[in-house]
């Protein structure tokens, strides 16, 4: 099943990911995560969606929770760039 057909709360989507942040206490909103997570202006998240990250966002990503510890995460922001770079 491709990665952006997955259900949005899904730990393999951009979305669920994002949950799975909150949930763990490490942002307390989009706006917060697009600062801090994915290094953009405050206001990426909430006017892209987090469905249409750029890649280099998901890379900020990646970066950004490796550096706290949350491999489980950062090895679900690793699946979803690899499978945007598959995708046609």
């Amino acid at each position: 099943m491709a990665l952006n057909r997955q259900k949005k709360g899904s730990c393999t989507t951009i979305d669920g990911i994002y949950v799975a942040v909150r949930e763990r206490g490490l942002v307390i909103s989009k706006r917060r995560c697009s600062q801090e997570f994915l290094e953009r202006a405050s206001n990426y998240a909430s006017d892209m969606g987090l469905g249409r990250c750029s890649t280099g966002a998901l890379v900020h990503l990646y970066c950004s929770l490796g550096e706290i510890g949350q491999a489980a995460l950062q090895a679900a922001v690793l699946a979803r760039l690899l499978g945007a770079e598959v995708q046609p």
